[in-house]
């Protein structure tokens, strides 16, 4: 009797998901040996097939939240801004998948909307998504920001294994005895916490989504970092956390995950890495990135901690004369690495700090009258 029930209940998750993939227009694309799948709110998976076949992810969205009672999620406030599409003339890309997603779909806060952007290249076995996040209010926010994903490997839910590398600030998960295993991680910021739960501790309902914002909140906030996890019959949930990010009216700003596939786990650890290897390449040789930024921003520098040399990267929204400069903690000036005219979009520049010793530096752009500091810690 426990072997039928638990297949009806497969059978039933199996429908569920299958009906999900039918009602939501999507976009599929890939690599030539990897392939996605990007839905219209925002709902991104990834098959180690190509072109698009078994799943190996149920799903991968975004979570803005803005208090315990107001969480932006996929399953209860995405609405459409504008339909999925595949962008195939994107310099320095193969092709970049695209969902427009806002707050509309409940209207409940935070009032965002987020641009969800998936970039391939081909013959590569990663990708790299991008997401952002506008602030849609008229006033200032704090919003944490978080993404949510939902393994399941060779097509199947549940006994997967998960695991956080505390090392390379990486998740994998896979299943024992498949030969597939996929790795992700955020580019250009460190996780703040990383979650890793049984379904059955997420939501009271095997078949579908029933958590509450507050439990979601909880989670994307958390500072703790669990290890590893095996699954239970109905599967595992990730939460990936990035931290708080302030937002003046109308202003955007983005967060970057790239997803590595791998017939062993360090052949996928690896594949992320020359994702995030692409992506720098990418965003320096091109500029921008598809659009020109509303605002002026600073990022957090990529590798942190690092040794002995990291880019740090900026955006303009108009043509300016931007600076950018690093102090150790004492507030002195130890390097000039950026002093011209640049264009409206994102521009990176490197700096090598091997003559410098093992510390907590700052790093500043002044440009337009205004000045953004950020902190990097340089471990030798």
């Amino acid at each position: 009797m426990v072997r039928i029930a638990t297949m009806l209940m497969i059978l039933s998750c199996i429908l569920l998901f299958t009906a999900d993939i039918v009602a939501q227009t999507s976009v599929t694309g890939g690599t030539g040996v990897i392939s996605y799948n990007l839905a219209q709110y925002g709902r991104f998976r990834v098959s180690s097939a190509f072109p698009y076949g078994t799943r190996d992810m149920d799903r991968t969205s975004i979570l803005v939240g803005l208090d315990k009672n107001n969480v932006f999620d996929y399953n209860e406030d995405a609405d459409v801004v504008s339909a999925p599409v595949l962008l195939t003339n994107v310099p320095g890309v193969n092709e970049v998948g695209q969902a427009f997603i806002n707050n509309a779909y409940s209207n409940k806060p935070p009032k965002v909307r987020v641009k969800n952007l998936v970039y391939s290249w081909s013959n590569a076995s990663y990708f790299v998504v991008k997401y952002e996040i506008i602030n849609d209010e008229t006033t200032n926010q704090n919003l944490k920001v978080a993404i949510f994903s939902l393994p399941q490997p060779a097509g199947s839910y549940g006994t997967e294994t998960v695991d956080y590398d505390a090392i390379r600030k990486k998740t994998v998960y896979y299943r024992s005895g498949t030969p597939i295993f996929w790795a992700m991680s955020s580019i250009g910021v460190n996780p703040t916490g990383v979650r890793l739960l049984d379904w059955d501790n997420y939501s009271t309902d095997p078949l579908s989504e029933v958590a509450t914002d507050s439990l979601r909140y909880e989670l994307m906030t958390s500072t703790d970092f669990n290890s590893t996890l095996t699954a239970g019959v109905n599967g595992s949930v990730i939460f990936y956390n990035v931290g708080e990010y302030s937002f003046t009216p109308g202003e955007t700003k983005s967060v970057v995950f790239e997803f590595g596939f791998g017939t062993t786990k360090d052949a996928a650890l690896n594949q992320t890495d020359s994702a995030a290897a692409k992506w720098q390449q990418f965003i320096t040789s091109v500029g921008n990135t598809g659009s020109v930024p509303k605002t002026m921003a600073l990022h957090q520098n990529y590798p942190n901690p690092f040794n002995p040399a990291t880019k740090i990267s900026f955006d303009l929204s108009t043509r300016s004369s931007a600076v950018v400069k690093v102090y150790d903690m004492l507030g002195r000036e130890v390097a000039e690495i950026f002093n011209g005219i640049a264009d409206a979009g994102t521009h990176t520049v490197s700096f090598d700090a091997a003559n410098l010793p093992t510390g907590f530096y700052t790093y500043t752009l002044h440009a337009n009258g205004t000045s953004m500091t950020k902190r990097m810690m340089l471990v030798k």
